[in-house]
């Protein structure tokens, strides 16, 4: 029976076993991968929006606190506190809310402003002067205010009970009921002489806003978020779940944690959740969607990935079946010539006599290394360039931010007769800025650099007075290397408004420069001031490492991360910068890169 058999069945019969295993196999691990890449990938979306939409209520909440400034003025207590004729109060606090919505990038999110009072009286921003319909005390969310120390919170309230709308006609008044609530933030008003309650200031949030927050964030997501207070108060969103028996269970899987996720069983469904309270207003997030809704693309890939399998399976056997020598052993040549050619040897050619098919393709082959070839160069050319823009960008980023307060102090110093301050404070101005500009050239001696930085401590000592000293100590035979400019500066003003600023009594920065061991210039700077915790410390050292965000990007001072990436640029591997810091002790910043002649630049 086994000489009946011919060697090319044989082959198919072993073949049909070696390849059914193995696409299974594969078949399996891909499925397993995809369902994990696609679960992940949910996570992290689910994730990123319930924090950007916890950005987006807190940048809410912190335009609703500028808000509520209005009922600090003098005006304002005024106004809840005189007997008489308030048609002066009322039009300058109506003024100052004007003020106050002309000035804030997020008065959008702003829907109106009230200020009430014990005794009855309140002035509202679209409505104007009115009383209130009750007594201060038996509206609940101004009792709630009353019984605070003076802290803003959050409160849920009905408009109609800090609005006018009550005594005026029914056709103009019917939108307003007892049944529909705002969302604000409030804060009540002391009076200035006997430090008691006058009354409060109200803040009324968008709601139109929150909404499109939520379903904004929902969309991108495929969540359904909800927002609720600390103590599980349904403030926005969807209030299915807050509305269910199930909804003390979802709140105690939240836990004491400012962040999580779970899967949760509801109805015989298996619901994923994701929270997160915010740190800045205290209102927790939490996010659901069905498990199977959200798993769908991986079960599809799950079927897709069986009647693939399936499919090549057959296909190959077909191909095997059909492909005889005089096809496979040229095709065999040519993948020789293509393993070789991916090992990075792109001499390589496919040479055959044939007009065939399998002869196009290699020449084909061949033409595709030559553009290889071309484009390799091409990119390494590109990517040279990029380089070279994204470190002219980077350097661009920096600017002298403490013009406008130089130019004030100079003013300043000029008013008061103080000339001789005023020509120093100028003379190192316009030194500061010529050594900034330096006509375009990316690269100034080590004298110039040093000298740059000396006439802006100059500048910050003039403007500082008794809080800032300085000494520089730099050693001769260094100052005629090449170095990248603008590379100290960054370095003392984070020394100054991290370190000395925050510091009561002031301090000092010592600068200290000389030729390392290897051929290398080593710069420290040094201040006595605030200092950083460990723990800062390592996060922010971390941060400007791995390229994101530090706390040390300010209005005022250049970005540590930002100064690190140019100077990476320039030198790569030969740059090294390292900080060390004790809190209330100071900080030591050493900076190391590689001696460069003229001629190296």
């Amino acid at each position: 029976m086994k000489q009946n058999i011919s060697f090319k069945n044989r082959l198919l019969i072993i073949f049909f076993f070696l390849m059914l295993l193995p696409l299974l196999t594969i078949g399996f691990i891909a499925y397993r991968y995809y369902y994990q890449a696609i679960w992940e990938s949910t996570r992290v979306i689910a994730g990123h929006a319930i924090t950007n939409l916890a950005g987006e209520l807190e940048q809410i909440m912190s335009a609703a606190r500028q808000f509520l400034e209005v009922g600090t003025y003098m005006t304002s207590e005024r106004y809840l506190t005189e007997r008489g004729d308030t048609y002066s109060s009322s039009k300058e606090i109506l003024s100052l809310m004007n003020l106050y919505r002309g000035k804030g990038r997020s008065t959008p999110d702003i829907k109106d402003i009230y200020l009430v009072g014990i005794n009855g009286r309140g002035i509202s921003e679209r409505e104007g002067i009115f009383r209130l319909r009750r007594q201060f005390m038996e509206i609940p969310a101004l009792n709630r205010l009353y019984n605070t120390e003076g802290e803003a919170i959050l409160l849920n309230f009905y408009r109609r009970d800090l609005s006018g709308y009550w005594n005026k006609p029914p056709w103009q008044s019917t939108t307003l009921t007892e049944t529909f609530q705002s969302l604000g933030l409030g804060k009540v008003i002391f009076y200035s002489i006997r430090h008691e309650v006058i009354g409060a200031a109200v803040v009324e949030i968008n709601p139109d806003r929150l909404g499109e927050i939520c379903r904004e964030q929902s969309a991108s997501s495929g969540m359904n978020f909800s927002v609720y207070d600390s103590y599980g108060g349904f403030v926005l969103g969807n209030e299915e779940y807050n509305a269910s028996s199930d909804w003390p269970d979802i709140w105690r899987l939240t836990g004491e944690a400012s962040q999580g996720q779970f899967i949760h069983a509801l109805s015989g469904r298996r619901v994923f959740f994701v929270y997160y309270t915010s740190p800045g207003t205290g209102l927790r997030i939490i996010g659901q969607a069905d498990l199977d809704d959200m798993m769908y693309k991986a079960y599809r890939i799950k079927n897709m990935t069986i009647i693939s399998v399936a499919g090549a399976f057959f296909f190959t056997l077909l191909l095997y079946a059909f492909i005889t020598d005089r096809i496979t052993k040229p095709i065999k040549d040519l993948q020789d010539k293509m393993r070789i050619a991916a090992s990075g040897k792109m001499d390589v050619r496919f040479k055959s006599s044939r007009r065939d098919e399998i002869a196009d393709l290699g020449n084909s082959f061949n033409t595709m290394i030559e553009h290889i070839k071309k484009l390799m160069i091409q990119t390494a050319e590109e990517q040279e360039n990029s380089r070279k823009a994204e470190f002219r960008v980077l350097q661009s980023q920096i600017n002298p931010h403490f013009l406008y307060n130089t130019l004030d102090s100079i003013v300043w110093m000029s008013q008061a007769s103080r000339h001789e301050e005023v020509m120093t404070m100028a003379v190192a101005l316009s030194n500061f800025f010529r050594l900034t500009l330096n006509s375009g050239r990316e690269i100034v001696t080590v004298g110039e650099e040093v000298e740059h930085a000396r006439n802006y401590l100059v500048i910050q000592r003039m403007r500082y007075g008794d809080i800032l000293d300085f000494e520089i100590s730099v050693n001769p035979e260094i100052t005629g290397f090449r170095m990248i400019r603008l590379t100290l500066q960054p370095l003392i003003e984070n020394a100054i408004y991290h370190g000395l600023k925050t510091k009561r009594g002031g301090g000092k920065i010592w600068i200290e420069g000389t030729c390392g061991e290897g051929a290398v210039i080593v710069f420290t700077i040094r201040d006595n001031g605030a200092g950083m915790p460990q723990a800062h410390l390592e996060e922010v050292v971390d941060k400007m490492r791995r390229g994101t965000k530090s706390d040390f990007e300010t209005e005022k001072g250049y970005a540590l991360r930002n100064f690190h990436e140019r100077l990476r640029l320039m030198y790569g591997s030969r740059f090294d910068l390292s900080i060390q810091s004790e809190e209330g002790a100071g900080t030591v910043v050493k900076m190391i890169f590689p001696l460069m002649e003229a001629e190296d630049v």
